[in-house]
């Protein structure tokens, strides 16, 4: 079964603009569910379902990108900073 946090989180951390208190406890809430908690980190085959969850659907060729950009040591691991700076990256595009 697919983990997915509250509606209230989703509805929270969608809104355009900087992560806000409340909004950056909702995307740590959400990694916490994705991540593995013996590392801390989410896996690869995580990330999609977990930046899914947050309302943000990146195609192949994004993941791809976002993937070799943000998992720099290549280990299949990302940990809670890369995540969030991912996710901030994604609603400033949105804004624009």
């Amino acid at each position: 079964m697919e983990q997915q946090p509250n509606p209230k989180m989703l509805s929270e951390i969608g809104k355009t603009g900087p992560l806000t208190e409340s909004r950056e406890f909702h995307v740590m809430k959400t990694f916490e569910l994705f991540g593995a908690p013996e590392t801390g980190k989410v896996t690869v085959d995580k990330f999609p379902e977990a930046m899914k969850a947050l309302g943000q659907k990146l195609d192949d060729a994004e993941l791809q990108s976002t993937l070799v950009r943000v998992d720099k040591d290549g280990d299949g691991k990302i940990d809670y900073n890369e995540f969030k700076n991912v996710l901030e990256e994604r609603l400033k595009k949105v804004e624009q």
